[in-house]
């Protein structure tokens, strides 16, 4: 995140951060020419990080990245917002998981919507 924010900043966009509180001192905030925002708990974090979102873009991470991309899905799913997700498979990163994340909308378990809609119907792989 450090290093897309720094590029961001270094073209001349804004950036605004949104840590968890408790993070804030541990990991590194982002400070320089930045809007930078904290919260009181991760769940707080997600939610002011889905308000102020137009979409959403998700790159090779751990579990706290994994965290946020269920809940976005879900949150789609439960029709709570219709905001494009992209989830970038950096070098088949995510292929595993996209594969996994198929077999639960085959089986059933989640709305095929959840990786659309598309204007032709058809998820975009």
């Amino acid at each position: 995140m450090g290093i897309i924010a720094d590029a961001v900043l270094n073209g001349g966009g804004r950036v605004t951060g949104i840590i968890p509180a408790h993070l804030h001192d541990a990991e590194i905030a982002i400070t320089a020419s930045a809007s930078s925002s904290s919260s009181a708990a991760c769940t707080s974090a997600s939610q002011l990080m889905f308000e102020r979102s137009d979409a959403f873009a998700v790159l090779p991470g751990g579990l706290g990245t994994l965290d946020e991309l269920f809940e976005i899905l879900t949150w789609k799913q439960l029709r709570l917002h219709d905001k494009p997700i992209v989830i970038a498979d950096v070098a088949g990163y995510w292929r595993k998981l996209l594969g996994l994340v198929d077999q639960i909308v085959e089986s059933g378990f989640a709305d095929a919507r959840i990786l659309g809609p598309f204007p032709d119907g058809e998820p975009n792989r």
